[in-house]
């Protein structure tokens, strides 16, 4: 086994908050913390590019009943990523 899947392996014996209050032990001057609620938001982003993107595809395939729904899809993913950074950008970091 690599060394990366091996580190891989080890890391999903812990939940997402083990993580989290493992690097605020570490992290004094909150560098990495401040970091995180641009990296769910940029997780979220790319769904909602991957869901539009699928759309369409079944835009292109004739599908178009899918593609609505997908492209609402995307929208809502694209709303909620937006709500969500506007939460933190207002000091309520809570999702």
């Amino acid at each position: 086994m690599s060394l990366l899947a091996d580190f891989h392996n080890h890391l999903n014996e812990y939940t997402k908050e083990d993580l989290i209050l493992g690097i605020m032990e570490i992290d004094f001057r909150k560098r990495i913390l401040m970091k995180l609620p641009i990296i769910k938001y940029n997780r979220m982003c790319d769904e909602a590019v991957k869901v539009s993107n699928q759309a369409q595809e079944y835009m292109n395939e004739k599908k178009f009943r899918l593609a609505s729904e997908y492209f609402k899809k995307s929208q809502k993913i694209f709303e909620d990523a937006n709500k969500f950074i506007d939460r933190v950008n207002n000091g309520n970091n809570l999702p």
